[in-house]
């Protein structure tokens, strides 16, 4: 499991976007199946009224939603889960705009298909 935050500078304190980054690594692609159902089961129990949304990400599976106030996604590449919170993310569409889904998807699809990733403990995953 790892997280990332991105939070785009602005001249106003805190009105910019915001987007945590959270990838869980399973070890086969059933139990990876299953932990995007529980995931995506908490999130969208935690953030109450949430609206589905349809964005192209190269996923193998995607569950991408509003609620008014943020938009987030979770998305699966073989192994792999990745869940993008947007905060103050209020028009569905920069959930598209803002992650280069794709380039996340083709990033994380070398690192799904092995059980130890080369990159492991150097930083660069």
């Amino acid at each position: 499991m790892g997280n990332s935050q991105y939070e785009q500078t602005s001249s106003v304190a805190d009105s910019g976007p915001k987007l945590r980054f959270t990838l869980l690594a399973y070890d086969g692609v059933s139990n990876a199946e299953a932990g995007m159902k529980g995931v995506a089961a908490s999130a969208h129990k935690e953030d109450g009224k949430s609206k589905a949304l349809t964005i192209q990400t190269g996923a193998d599976d995607t569950d991408a939603y509003t609620t008014g106030d943020s938009s987030s996604a979770i998305m699966r590449v073989g192994t792999v889960v990745a869940y993008v919170a947007g905060v103050d993310v209020t028009k569905p569409a920069d959930l598209q705009k803002l992650p280069n889904f794709r380039l996340v998807a083709s990033r994380l699809r070398p690192l799904a298909r092995t059980r130890t990733p080369s990159c492991c403990g150097s930083g660069r995953c």
